[in-house]
C-alpha cells in the first residue's frame, strides 16, 4: 500500500500483483487484484500519451481477469467502473487521433 500512497501507481500495481501470485488463497486476494486493477488504472491516467491506450487496456484485461475470479466480490462495481472508464478513455483517445489523421 506505501507505493500506493506515494504516488508511484505502477510500482503499487506490480507489488499487489506479486501478493497475488505469492498468495493466491489469501483471505484477502480479491482485494489485492482490485489494488492492481486501482493502481494500472492511476498508472494509465498519468502516462505520457503515447502509452495511454496501452496503459488502458492493461486496465481492462485486469478487470476482466478480476471478475472472471471473484465474481461475488465486494470489489466488483469498482471494478466494472474502471473497465467502463479505460473504454472511454481508449474511445476518446482513438477518436482525437482519427481527428488529427483527418485534418
Amino acid at each position: 500500500m506505501l507505493y500506493y500512497n506515494i504516488g508511484e501507481y505502477r510500482a503499487a500495481g506490480v507489488t499487489f500483483s506479486t501478493l497475488l501470485d505469492n498468495h493466491p488463497e489469501s483471505l484477502v486476494a480479491d482485494e489485492y487484484k482490485y489494488m492492481v486493477v486501482k493502481s494500472f488504472y492511476r498508472t494509465a491516467g498519468l502516462t505520457a500519451a503515447i502509452k495511454k491506450v496501452e496503459r488502458y487496456r492493461e486496465v481492462i484485461n485486469e478487470g476482466n481477469e478480476f471478475i472472471e475470479r471473484f465474481p461475488d466480490s465486494k470489489y466488483r462495481k469498482d471494478v466494472e467502473s474502471y473497465i467502463s472508464l479505460s473504454n472511454t478513455e481508449i474511445q476518446k483517445f482513438t477518436n482525437n487521433e482519427q481527428v488529427k489523421t483527418t485534418t
